[in-house]
């Protein structure tokens, strides 16, 4: 549920004031390998590694991984829960929401690498409520309180689109082509892998009122003019289909090989 006025300035206050700035959330199942990598390249090439905290989401029947999980280092926060899958991970993220304490939640894989100084492009926006994307937008780095208003890091699995059309309509879309993510997508097992059921639930269009209720009543506190216009991003991969709103008369983006005279509205 949504909250009123009172409780979103407290919320947006409360994280402007926030110790760290910023968290990397990682669900991670499996591949404790790959995990252990992330870790230590988000330390590593972060300028300000001080002023980053990590957290991960692990499942309780992923024995190996919670076997080891003193091979982590000490400092990461360690969560351990039920299974739900890929086609769930919004929930992971929502679950290591409460245990954030930085002001931006960045929300990556375990086989994803950042480039050095990538922590200098999110601390850049302290004080500011928006969305930071990398450079291929394949991940995000979200302002807490959008996540903390709404009472949840994203309604359905494909966070990252929903936080694209988050972003643009609420206008505080931020682009950094030097904020490079590296996507290594090491192979999946068995064990990993699930399928995601029902994905008519999951589509945009059926998300609107969800979406309009929470960008409607955060818009009040956001200043949109602090940030960049949106941008078609052309090239490596990107979603190939536009987003359309219809009710809004909106398109997000395009594919990709569309002429460079379609812009998006915001």
């Amino acid at each position: 549920m949504i909250k009123d006025p009172v409780q979103i300035q407290k919320i947006i206050d409360d994280a402007f004031a926030s110790s760290k700035t910023i968290s990397v959330l990682i669900p991670s199942r499996a591949r404790l390998s790959a995990l252990k990598e992330c870790i230590d390249n988000i330390f590593n090439t972060a300028r300000h590694p001080e002023n980053v905290e990590v957290i991960i989401r692990i499942d309780e029947d992923d024995t190996d991984t919670v076997s080891r999980l003193s091979e982590l280092p000490v400092e990461v926060k360690k969560i351990i829960g039920k299974k739900y899958g890929y086609g769930n991970l919004h929930v992971y993220f929502t679950e290591m929401l409460p245990t954030a304490t930085g002001e931006f939640l960045f929300a990556i894989a375990d086989d994803e690498r950042l480039t050095n100084n990538w922590d200098d492009y999110i601390q850049k926006h302290r004080g500011q409520i928006c969305i930071i994307w990398t450079d291929t937008e394949t991940t995000f780095a979200t302002h807490r309180a959008i996540p903390l208003v709404w009472e949840q890091f994203g309604p359905v699995y494909s966070v990252d689109v929903h936080y694209k059309i988050l972003s643009l309509e609420l206008g505080v879309y931020v682009r950094y082509n030097e904020l490079v993510m590296i996507h290594n997508r090491f192979p999946t097992t068995k064990d990993q892998a699930d399928t995601t059921d029902n994905l008519e639930n999951y589509l945009w269009p059926n998300l609107k009122p969800l979406m309009y209720e929470l960008t409607d009543a955060l818009k009040p506190y956001v200043k949109p003019e602090l940030f960049k216009s949106y941008e078609i991003y052309k090239g490596g991969s990107c979603y190939g289909n536009p987003i359309n709103d219809y009710a809004r008369g909106k398109i997000y983006w395009w594919p990709i090989d569309r002429s460079e005279e379609h812009t998006s509205e915001l």
